[in-house]
């Protein structure tokens, strides 16, 4: 289970792949994702408010959806589910923070 973490790596693949290895059933991956400069932008913003005060690092490495799909056939991953409707935030922070930028993907090994 990865839970907002992928994105603070420069090399997100190795860790997935390495997952992808070792897992049994089923790997979750909650994270971002980024279409437009805009919601780099906004990612950044939110990682820079949320992270930057407890000295994480911040690498800013947001996929866009097709970048995400590259990465689990990288891993020989199927994505089983995936869900961009996550209401973590109430209106009207919705309307900035919100806007299908994380989602929550179900994966399984290809080979299993």
């Amino acid at each position: 289970m990865f839970i907002d973490v992928l994105h603070h790596s420069l090399d997100p693949l190795s860790i997935v792949r390495d997952a992808s290895r070792l897992c049994r059933s089923f790997i979750l991956i909650k994270d971002h994702v980024a279409e437009t400069s805009l919601d780099h932008w906004t990612l950044r913003l939110m990682d820079w408010a949320g992270n930057r005060p407890y000295g994480v690092v911040l690498p800013y490495t947001y996929l866009s959806g097709q970048q995400w799909k590259e990465l689990y056939r990288d891993a020989d991953l199927t994505e089983q589910r995936v869900d961009r409707a996550i209401p973590l935030y109430p209106f009207p922070f919705s309307l900035i923070f919100g806007r299908n930028l994380h989602f929550i993907s179900v994966l399984t090994v290809s080979s299993h």
